[in-house]
């Protein structure tokens, strides 16, 4: 009997729905979902799998022996999963989905500026659905000591530069993931 390690088998089934998403056959919509679907499941993998990865790679020796079926080099084999599947999800978006989406006169905001035209909209989105949900934290030492990370919370790490003197500070900025829409539609 083959024992597959659980989180390359996680990793194994996140690529089967990338599958999907290069199909030519499947839908453009649909192969547009299979993209969110892996995106979002690659999201969970890293909240809810990961750490686990990482604690079971920094044991010792004598540990992990004494764990059945323990996978050497893990974090190397699930590291170099995840890259091959997140190059073949930039091969796919950029060279199958985005084309197709132009083609069909879809306009899908990808490492591109946002046209002039748009550009009322989306602020109206942001300032009505977006913003009040944002809470960026300075981080100082005050804030330091008092904020907590929640647990499947999405944040950014934004530093700043004073004009003036040079500074450098630091802010996070949560993402509002659970309470706003991953996409917006006219």
């Amino acid at each position: 009997m083959i024992l597959v390690n659980r989180d390359l088998s996680w990793l194994s089934f996140n690529l089967r729905v990338l599958q999907e998403a290069h199909d030519p056959a499947v839908p453009l919509y649909e192969r547009l979902k299979y993209l969110a679907i892996f995106s979002s499941n690659l999201n969970e993998f890293f909240r809810v799998r990961y750490p686990e990865v990482i604690a079971l790679s920094i044991l010792n020796k004598k540990t992990k022996k004494a764990i059945e079926n323990f996978e050497e080099n893990i974090v190397e084999k699930v590291q170099d999963e995840i890259k091959y599947q997140l190059n073949f999800f930039g091969q796919i978006l950029n060279d199958e989905i985005l084309p197709e989406l132009k083609k069909n006169g879809i306009i899908f905001y990808y490492e591109m500026p946002i046209r002039k035209e748009h550009l009322p909209e989306m602020r109206e989105i942001f300032l009505s659905d977006i913003l009040s949900f944002i809470q960026p934290i300075y981080l100082d030492e005050e804030s330091e000591k008092s904020f907590v990370v929640k647990n499947n919370q999405l944040y950014f790490i934004v530093t700043l530069k004073e004009d003036l003197d040079g500074i450098l500070k630091h802010a996070i900025v949560n993402i509002p993931s659970e309470k706003v829409k991953r996409f917006f539609t006219r």
